[in-house]
């Protein structure tokens, strides 16, 4: 019986091209796998429990002597970034009507999404996954000018905050008249920055072309991932009529498209309805 709960699915979906807009991005779904693990992780180090003196020829000599210059406080663990391992889902395609359509195109799908593209003027590779497209970078640098003033007024006024200082920096008056105002023109153009800035992931994701999503049940939603790998395995059952497989998994391999924060957690495991 082929499933049609959305709580029991999962969803791939790479968005249309913009320089192909007579073509729709591709979809795969297929039966919600019996487990889905995610994780994540965060680097310590002790860059000072080697001492004072580091590691060199003294701290050597002290060493053997049995005397370490270094204390207890110096051992701390200090954070050194974030990690992420490599997500993975089995899916698994079985043929309900036609082999093709149920088990091939599906699974040529998803082999695509993790194979380079050939660009049809140039010769040259393309990223089957998400890019940045030159189209997207005038974009950027046009918003740029009035995204640092607004990052620097908010800066400002943060750094006013910590040290007691009262008011904020002006940066929406004129300088010389009306015609010097930095606002006036710029931000009727450029694009709405969301929060956090060029430095927020969402904001470069809106620039960002291809991307693909991947929609586990209805309790996990990734809206941007790259695909590292997809593994398929064919089943022997074969279609007397076709002379295709009635059946195959795939493995697939993949990672979000960003670090994930706090902030995105509470987005990624949503309460959705």
């Amino acid at each position: 019986m082929k499933i049609n709960n959305p709580d029991y699915l999962v969803i791939i979906k790479q968005v249309p091209d913009p320089a192909n807009p007579g073509v729709a991005g591709p979809t795969i779904t297929a039966p919600l796998p019996e487990s889905f693990a995610y994780d994540t992780a965060s680097e310590y180090a002790t860059p000072f429990a080697q001492g004072m003196l580091g590691a060199g020829n003294a701290a050597t000599a002290l060493s053997s002597l049995g005397i370490r210059l270094t204390t207890q406080a110096m051992t701390a663990q200090l954070w050194q970034g974030a990690t992420e391992n490599d997500l993975s889902l089995e899916l698994d395609f079985q043929t309900y009507d036609d082999p093709d359509a149920d088990v091939r195109q599906p699974v040529l799908t998803l082999l695509k999404l993790a194979a380079a593209s050939v660009d049809a003027a140039t010769g040259l590779l393309k990223s089957p996954g998400p890019r940045l497209s030159l189209e997207d970078t005038g974009k950027i640098a046009s918003s740029s000018g009035s995204t640092l003033l607004n990052e620097v007024k908010q800066a400002g006024g943060a750094l006013g905050s910590v040290l007691g200082i009262s008011g904020t920096i002006r940066t929406d008056k004129t300088l010389n008249g009306p015609a010097a105002n930095l606002n006036s023109n710029q931000q009727a153009t450029s694009l709405q920055t969301p929060q956090n800035g060029l430095g927020g992931a969402q904001y470069w994701k809106s620039v960002v072309r291809n991307q693909i999503s991947v929609q586990v049940g209805r309790y996990a939603f990734f809206d941007s991932v790259v695909i590292l790998s997809a593994q398929e395995t064919w089943s022997n059952q074969i279609d007397a009529r076709t002379g295709l497989p009635l059946h195959a998994k795939v493995s697939i391999r993949f990672k979000p498209l960003f670090l994930v924060t706090q902030d995105d957690l509470d987005q990624i495991f949503a309460r959705r309805t």
